[in-house]
């Protein structure tokens, strides 16, 4: 009787042991094929986080093209466009800095989005950029 007892524990155990590992093995199996697919850096999500910069960037142009018709000169800062002529500054799906903005001497202005290289402030790669000179967008990377 004691063996049969023994057995009964063994396979509730068992049985437990099953119900806890399965559910747990396949979400790591899960996780390791989105982590597998899902590289931000991949082709395919660098096109979709460039165009989604663009059209971000495109808001922001046109605001500071505003700016510039209502005052004369383009802001120093992308903050000036702040709360007149945009509800916020939105973030660049690209990159890992935000949106750089250059106002430059001959009443222009350059706006980049890219990655911040280690070890260095000021020099993104890849990255996007927008001259308002060429008034096109650059990618580079």
């Amino acid at each position: 009787m004691r063996s049969g007892k023994g057995i009964k524990k063994l396979k509730r155990l068992l049985r437990t042991f099953v119900f806890v590992t399965y559910p747990l093995l396949l979400l790591i199996i899960a996780f390791l094929i989105y982590a597998m697919f899902f590289d931000p850096m991949a082709p395919q999500n660098q096109r979709r986080m460039i165009l989604d910069s663009r059209i971000i960037g495109t808001e922001i142009i046109e605001a500071l093209d505003k700016y510039q018709g209502d005052t004369g000169r383009y802001p120093v800062s992308l903050s000036e466009l702040v709360p007149k002529y945009l509800d916020k500054v939105k973030p660049a799906p690209f990159g890992d800095v935000g949106w750089q903005y250059r106002k430059e001497d001959s009443n222009g202005f350059s706006l980049k989005a890219g990655y911040k290289l280690l070890g260095d402030s000021d020099y993104l790669y890849p990255y996007m950029l927008y001259s308002s000179t060429d008034q096109q967008w650059m990618v580079d990377g």
